[in-house]
């Protein structure tokens, strides 16, 4: 069994950084707590802006093998979730005051390591427990520090760090390609159906009160593409010990969770039972348009089951939503929870060629945009999970190196 410290033996601590809204600009990244979602790395493609004079010192920039903790925030169940500083910022960054800053002092710990060790499940939910605070709980620098940590030999440390590292490496190439497929998708969307740029077009446009249209194309509503199922009206008192996951907004954007409610489904209509492969429309709160790739599942409300009507395949109007989400968005109602109504998709229209081969050739390849994407999404998923499994056995010395170098050797 490895020795535990106290993870102040180990590091120090720091509050993030307190600004003010008119601080807003460019010049200075922050790293804030909407940034965490799922991830498990710092990621500098999307992240707020401040101006430069914001920095009050220079300590309070972020480095290369720092980790970043949620330190306060409404939702009890984000406290101590956390984000590894993997790669050295490009621009100065810092981070928001709702989040505590990890920095290791002490050669006995390897970042890497300790990167998984706070990430894990048990730990996290540890911090919650212990986090204070009313209607915003907080986590403080003093029960960081007073964490208990196992502290193996730096070569162990390293090595589990290794293992685990090859299942997010190959986590972050599926993402890649998932990314590119996307773009590809959304490139040829614009290019023939938006520019009308398409093979043997000669630029002719008929004159519409739409917009102008090459000839025999057509303005199609949303509605006359596709049926959109509103999900079932879901109550907490339907919430199952067991069952069928219920997908709401957040199952949408990170899959199913430890914490996402479960139901039998006997009383919910079998179109509103879901399946991988399935076209989901979130039309309240978030906009947002996005293939199920978890499996048997149950759709609340607030969500749509896209449900193509015609020839048109699911890759095809996933596309033309996401093209016209912005349109969508300019119709959104409600001061609350901001949706759209359903005359929305009567109102919103995409421009669709005749029958012929332009349009065949074009469903044919968004169909493999769209169905390449969910095959790429399960094997994220299955990696995601395994790694997940052997983290804590890792972590713990349950489960030996040797162990788990056969197992990634199986999953790879």
């Amino acid at each position: 069994m490895w020795p535990t410290v106290k993870l102040s033996a180990l590091a120090t601590f720091r509050n993030g950084l307190n600004f003010a809204a008119n601080a807003r600009g460019k010049g200075l990244a922050i790293v804030g707590v909407r940034d965490f979602q799922d991830r498990s790395f710092v990621r500098y493609d999307d992240l707020e802006e401040l101006n430069p004079d914001a920095l009050s010192s220079r300590d309070s920039l972020i480095a290369k093998n720092d980790i970043i903790f949620v330190r306060s925030n409404g939702n009890r169940e984000l406290i101590g979730r956390s984000l590894f500083v993997a790669e050295a910022p490009p621009k100065p960054t810092s981070h928001s005051g709702f989040t505590i800053r990890l920095r290791f002092t002490d050669q006995r710990a390897l970042p890497q390591f300790f990167a998984y060790q706070l990430r894990g499940e048990i730990v996290r939910k540890l911090l919650s427990s212990r986090g204070g605070g009313t209607n915003i709980n907080n986590l403080s620098q003093g029960i960081l520090g007073d964490l208990d940590v196992t502290l193996p030999p730096l070569w162990e440390q390293a090595r589990i760090a290794e293992i685990l590292g090859a299942y997010d490496d190959l986590i972050e190439v599926s993402r890649r390609r998932v990314a590119l497929l996307e773009e590809m998708s959304s490139s040829l969307f614009e290019e023939w159906f938006v520019r009308f740029r398409f093979p043997g077009h000669d630029g002719q446009a008929v004159t519409d009160e739409k917009g102008p249209l090459p000839p025999g194309w057509t303005w199609a509503a949303f509605s006359t593409l596709a049926d959109f199922l509103n999900g079932y009206a879901f109550k907490p008192s339907d919430f199952q010990s067991d069952g069928l996951p219920i997908v709401k907004i957040p199952e949408l954007k990170n899959g199913v969770s430890s914490k996402t409610p479960l139901n039998d489904g006997k009383n919910v209509p079998a179109r509103l039972h879901l399946n991988t492969g399935d076209l989901l429309f979130s039309w309240s709160g978030t906009l947002a348009v996005s293939e199920w790739t978890g499996g048997a599942a149950l759709l609340n409300q607030h969500l749509f089951r896209v449900q193509p009507k015609i020839h048109w395949h699911r890759g095809f109007i996933r596309q033309a939503l996401r093209s016209a989400l912005v349109r969508f968005d300019s119709q959104g109602v409600g001061a609350t929870m901001k949706h759209i109504r359903r005359a929305a998709l009567d109102d919103t229209y995409v421009a669709v060629p005749p029958v012929g081969p332009l349009s065949l050739t074009a469903d044919r390849m968004f169909s493999k945009f769209y169905d390449q994407i969910i095959v790429v999404r399960q094997q994220m998923q299955i990696l995601a999970a395994s790694r997940d499994l052997l983290l804590p056995r890792l972590i713990s010395g349950k489960l030996s190196v040797a162990e788990a170098e056969r197992e990634l050797a199986q999953a790879a």
